[in-house]
This record gives C-alpha cells, structure tokens and sequence, in this order.
C-alpha cells in the first residue's frame, strides 16, 4: 500500500497522547509581537514513551540538534516523515522500518513533559519539500 492511500489511517506516533500543538503559525506565549512555525504536530505523551514510525519505510537520517534532541526522518517514497524531541534512537541511516516499529524514545521538553513533534513532508516537482498538516494523516 503507498503512504499517501492511507491518509487518514496512519497510526499515531506514540500509543497514547494529545495534540497540544497544531501544525502552523503561532503566537508566542510571551512576546506578543512575534509568530513562531510548528512544522508539525507537538503531541504530549506519557515519561520514556516509544516513538514509532507510522508507516514502512527507510531511515534517511537520524541527528542530534542541542536543546531539541534527537530526530528521526524516515522516507516513504515521495514523503518523509520526522520523529524530534528524542532522548534516544534505536534505528539507523538506511535501516528499513516497519508500521508501528520503534524509532526512538520521548524526550522531557524544556518544562518537563515528554512531547514529540512530529512532521510530514512531501518532496514535489524540482525536488523542492513542503510540510504538510500531519493531523489530517493520523487516525483519529
């Protein structure tokens, strides 16, 4: 089955959690005057949660960001999927994955509460990449 037929039906990254950040411009809490960009969905979870890839693919790459933590970015054909705020990785560049596989572990974010971003992309004509709204790939 390709990735793009099962919009809709995607498992969710986590077994449990919330979204509690959507994907898009926002407000910052604290300075009125300045918007930030969620790339994706910020979902909160339960402590040591297990990150999994939500479709079968192949790990394009796995990277440290400080202050972020790991991030996981699994191809699937035509779209990406990536997996950040990981305290851990427990796969590898060009390791193929299956549905539902673990990628990784939740990392605590600043405040304490384990959330993982998570994005979806889709690499379009002349090779150039857009995020899309992960909450409409998700099964609800």
């Amino acid at each position: 089955n390709s990735f793009e037929a099962n919009k809709g039906k995607l498992p969710w990254p986590v077994e449990k959690g919330f979204i509690s950040l959507g994907f898009g411009p926002y407000k910052h809490p604290t300075e009125a005057r300045i918007m930030l960009d969620n790339a994706g969905v910020s979902i909160n979870t339960s402590r040591n949660a297990v990150a999994r890839a939500v479709f079968a693919g192949t790990v394009s790459s796995s990277f440290f960001v400080s202050g972020a933590g790991w991030t996981v970015v699994i191809s699937h054909g035509q779209y990406y999927t990536v997996y950040s705020g990981l305290s851990q990785v427990s796969v590898e560049k060009g390791q193929s994955v299956t549905i539902k596989q673990p990628v990784g572990i939740v990392a605590d974010n600043e405040e304490g509460v384990p959330v993982i971003n998570f994005q979806v992309w889709k690499v379009g004509a002349n090779n150039k990449s857009f995020k899309i709204d992960p909450a409409g790939w998700i099964a609800r």
